[in-house]
């Protein structure tokens, strides 16, 4: 009898604690949503990224093949294409050769297509001229711990030094723009790297809510005045819009009016489909990890993907300022990739 009793309690004790459990983690994802929302206690952030199911799992745009028309400044000046091309385990393919591509334009909507004449084809790394301008725009929210933050900027240093391999960059240049409940450009655009490494390693930013949409838009505030024909916004984030004054549509509508694509990195608590939402209507990609300690691995991806993008060089006597592009590319598969880019 008394054996009986014990084997009674031990099963309603286990159905008490699970029932019990279910509640807390219950109360613990209205709190999570609750601060994420007001970002206002440190105390909830570890016990929010422990909750089970509370954040994503990793997640990007190249976790299948990518065949994508970067968007840039006007073709018919610049006389070149930005195309990124992935493998299906979203590596990097680089190797694309001259008669490995064809060029087509419309004037016409898409009816009939022209030849286009296509002068070179090579890597972004290679070129040996100032192309590209990155954005680079860093959450520094309440949620981003010191700890955090150490991860970010490892990461960072890392993406500087693979996109950078000089102390002063022929390819590339880069702002540093860090955003909380204010966003602030805390270093122009450079090409010296030693430069931006100091800017992104000063952690003395003040950190309370997240105006992300905010800093999207005075980002690409700042780099459509760049004259590089290629402009890339870079955001990191970890967290939900709880401060800003524009809305997503504002900020996306102004990245896509001026052809600035918007590359979105975040982790933990980052909202996945608002990431990839922005990504894919400004014309870029997005990557998510869930822990900080990977961001390591996010920045290289995002480095080799920039690094490697292919650029298409166009004959001098292309001139058309309005159509639509068809670009065919043989990348040893089954068969060619085809990408129609309007401009």
């Amino acid at each position: 009898m008394t054996r009986y009793i014990l084997l009674t309690f031990i099963v309603l004790f286990s159905f008490a604690h699970v029932n019990c459990s279910a509640i807390a983690n219950a109360i613990s994802a209205l709190q999570c949503d609750e601060w994420l929302q007001q970002e206002t206690s440190s105390d909830l952030n570890e016990l929010c990224r422990e909750l089970e199911g509370y954040v994503d799992t990793d997640t990007s745009t190249f976790s299948t093949s990518v065949s994508q028309v970067m968007p840039t400044n006007d073709i018919a000046t610049t006389k070149r294409i930005y195309v990124l091309l992935t493998d299906s385990s979203g590596n990097p393919i680089t190797t694309v050769d001259r008669e490995d591509v064809t060029v087509e334009v419309s004037t016409d909507g898409g009816t009939t297509y022209d030849d286009v004449a296509i002068d070179d084809v090579g890597n972004l790394e290679d070129v040996n001229a100032l192309q590209a301008s990155l954005g680079m725009v860093i959450d520094y929210s309440g949620s981003v711990t010191d700890s955090d933050l150490a991860d970010v900027n490892t990461g960072l240093d890392m993406f500087f030094d693979v996109v950078m391999d000089t102390d002063v960059s022929s390819v590339f240049q880069s702002a540093i723009i860090k955003f909380s409940e204010e966003v602030t450009v805390v270093q122009d655009f450079t090409s010296t790297k030693a430069t931006l490494l100091t800017a992104v390693n000063d952690t003395s930013y003040t950190r309370t809510y997240t105006s992300m949409y905010d800093a999207i838009y005075d980002g690409v505030d700042e780099i459509k005045e760049e004259t590089t024909s290629l402009n890339l916004l870079i955001v990191f984030t970890d967290g939900l819009d709880n401060d800003s004054t524009h809305t997503k549509t504002e900020a996306v509508s102004y990245a896509q009016d001026n052809d600035v694509p918007v590359c979105m990195v975040g982790v933990s608590f980052a909202d996945v489909a608002t990431l990839q939402e922005i990504a894919e209507d400004t014309g870029c990609f997005f990557i998510y990890k869930t822990f900080f300690t990977d961001l390591d691995l996010a920045f290289e991806t995002l480095a080799d993907q920039i690094n490697g993008m292919n650029v298409i060089d166009l004959d001098d006597s292309f001139s058309e300022t309005a159509g639509i592009l068809k670009i065919t590319i043989d990348v040893g598969e089954a068969a060619a990739r085809e990408i129609t880019h309007q401009f």
